[in-house]
C-alpha cells in the first residue's frame, strides 16, 4: 500500500505518458489524444487484471468501463485522422 499521488508534479514523474508541447494543428493534436489514450488503456488493462487476480471485481469492472469508452474515442478519432 502506499499514498496516492496528490500533486500533478508528482503524477508527471511517475507516468510513462509524455506531454506533448507546442502542438499547432488539429492532425497532429488528435494524434497525440490518440497515442495518450493507448498507453493509458494498456495501463488500466494491468490494473483490470490485478484487481481480478485480487478478486476486486467492482474495480475490475470499473476500469474496464473506461476503457470500452476510451476504445470507442479512439476508433471515432481514428475515423476522423482517416
Amino acid at each position: 500500500r502506499g499514498t496516492p499521488l496528490h500533486a500533478y508534479s508528482d503524477f508527471t514523474q511517475h507516468t510513462g505518458n509524455k506531454e506533448d508541447k507546442s502542438v499547432k494543428d488539429a492532425t497532429t493534436c488528435v494524434k497525440c489524444v490518440v497515442t495518450g489514450l493507448q498507453s493509458l488503456i494498456e495501463e488500466q488493462r494491468q490494473v483490470s487484471t490485478l484487481a481480478s487476480d485480487s478478486d476486486d471485481q467492482g474495480s475490475a469492472d470499473l476500469v474496464d468501463a473506461y476503457v470500452q469508452v476510451q476504445e470507442k474515442l479512439i476508433w471515432m478519432y481514428n475515423a476522423f485522422l482517416g
